[in-house]
């Protein structure tokens, strides 16, 4: 009748994901991943009642995963008086890691579509609780310093609880039609977290805080109208969105820093787009758009320190939201065996968020400070492209490329490039279905640029470009059962996004500890009845 229900298991297990390194053994010195054992259980449950216009869903979800690593890049003797002949600080002889991570949720939600002054509406009440526990052992010979063995204990639980709200509605004043959406979104989150262990760093006493327990809110409210003149020709899509957030650290007697970040803000953002007919297939569009995003409990309020090691992370009490200015344009062609995207869009942000080095030179007596910080103004523009061909016959072929490039805009109007933006990325595939849908496959080439060298600090690591090439296959051996199968990186190609290296120096000797798998392979077989 007008309930139904589903109940879906899921088991995984796991290793570690392969590279193309070929350095064995231990020591920082390795390039083959470390050897990893990971499992993971999921439920998931869903219950619905629907009658008429009218939908009620419960969701639960439970997660659990563990994984076990032995870190062998971290075993061996440490250096911290320089490198050998100098005496080692200490051997670490075993480092082992168990983390496990435990998820739980619950939500509930209305949806109602009919006819009537409002012909959708939506309401879902959710709830979320995650906790994450990270766990080492590490035994130690002492060397020209004493060292005995150690563990840690890093917990963070993270509770989020909210509610989503969204209704639409379509009318008409004279020749102009309207498509009306109001709503909104609300969310209070509590974040908490421990170190714990035996034989802390120097200066540092267990259990100790890496962040003061949190209370935050985080809420937007918007309305937007589609506007549709002229029979549909030109459509506008005026709208506003009012963000706000509440950001509340508690008093922590295990919080090293007393300097804790409170504060509020909130903003008014306008956006308007415009799309124009020109003709059955063809749509050229506009947006333009004002953004709005908080700074995280995390990056407001985090506190590490290893002076042994030259470093330490600090608070920023002062660090505030980020704002952005955005336009776009683009067309799109739409046919039954062709379509075509292009867009080009540039982006101004104001106080940008990301993490810096503001001080010191890296050494135990003067470590480096690192801290998230408002950068200032920070400009990105670039362009992205999209064709997908789909003949009668059953052939396929598809293309797609992306290509950014961003600037840190310093108060004297000098320019440093923007490090984090990936280079030129393109994608083509060439593919055969059988029109009745019992075979088929495809050929994919990636091709991924190398990174500029005007576009990255000097001494940075730049990875070649490469051309990788994927092959994938599906054959229904039934009504009810269906083979697919893959291998990807056909070529046994070494290769390494420049987000997986970025930072890395190019004196580095492990580089091919950050490349992907070369030829593998996958294979699955599906059931439905």
């Amino acid at each position: 009748g007008d309930v139904s229900a589903m109940l879906a298991y899921t088991r995984r297990d796991f290793k570690e994901l392969e590279n193309q390194g070929t350095v064995d053994g231990v020591g920082s010195g390795r390039t083959l991943p470390n050897p990893q054992d990971g499992e993971s259980n999921a439920v998931l449950g869903k219950l619905v009642w629907q009658h008429g216009g009218h939908r009620l869903r419960l969701t639960g979800e439970y997660l659990d995963s563990q994984l076990y690593t032995n870190v062998l890049t971290g075993q061996g003797p440490q250096y911290l008086f320089g490198p050998p002949p100098a005496p080692p600080a200490w051997t670490t002889d075993r480092l082992e890691a168990d983390d496990e991570s435990e998820r739980s949720r619950l939500s509930l939600d209305w949806t109602w579509q009919g006819e009537g002054a409002i012909d959708y509406a939506h309401i879902a009440a959710y709830w979320q609780d995650g906790k994450d526990i990270q766990y080492t052992e590490e035994d130690r010979t002492p060397g020209a310093l004493a060292a005995p063995d150690r563990t840690r204990l890093n917990t963070f639980e993270n509770t989020v609880y909210g509610i989503s709200a969204e209704t639409r509605s379509g009318f008409a004043t004279g020749p102009i039609s309207h498509r009306l959406a109001f709503g909104g979104d609300i969310n209070w989150t509590n974040q908490r977290g421990i170190r714990d262990g035996t034989v802390p760093p120097s200066g540092e006493t267990f259990p100790t805080s890496a962040f003061p327990e949190t209370d935050f809110m985080l809420g937007g409210i918007f309305l937007g109208d589609e506007i549709a003149l002229f029979e549909g020709v030109f459509t506008l899509f005026p709208a506003l969105r009012f963000d706000f957030y509440s950001l509340t650290p508690q008093a922590d007697p295990l919080y090293p820093d007393p300097n804790l970040g409170e504060q509020d803000d909130s903003r008014l953002s306008p956006k308007i787009g415009a799309v124009v007919k020109l003709g059955e297939n063809v749509r050229l569009f506009a947006n333009y758009a004002q953004g709005f995003r908080a700074p995280t409990p995390f990056q407001i309020n985090n506190f590490f320190s290893n002076p042994a090691f030259g470093y330490t992370s600090r608070p920023n009490p002062d660090l505030g939201p980020e704002r952005s200015e955005s336009w776009e344009g683009g067309l799109r062609y739409v046919a039954d065996s062709f379509s075509l995207s292009a867009v080009a869009f540039h982006a101004d942000y104001v106080d940008f968020i990301a993490q810096a080095d503001v001080g010191g030179s890296g050494t135990p007596a003067d470590p480096t400070v690192f801290q998230y910080v408002n950068i200032g103004e920070v400009e990105i523009e670039g362009i992205e492209g999209r064709a997908d061909i789909r003949l009668g016959s059953g052939f396929t072929g598809r293309f797609a490329i992306a290509y950014a490039t961003g600037d840190e805009i310093l108060p004297s109007g000098a320019r440093i490039p923007l490090e984090t933006i990936d280079p030129v990325n393109l994608v083509a595939g060439l593919g055969y279905r059988d029109p009745d849908g019992r075979f088929g496959g495809e050929l994919i080439a990636t091709y991924h640029a190398r990174k500029e060298a005007d576009r990255t600090a000097t001494g940075n690591f730049r990875p070649d470009s490469f051309t990788i090439l994927d092959a994938t296959a599906f054959v229904t051996i039934t009504d009810a059962i269906k083979l697919r199968a893959g291998v990807f990186n056909l070529t046994d190609e070494t290769y390494a996004y420049w987000s997986d290296v970025r930072g890395l120096s190019d004196t580095s000797t492990v580089t091919d500890a950050y490349t992907r798998p070369g030829r593998n392979a996958s294979v699955s077989l599906s059931l439905r009845f």
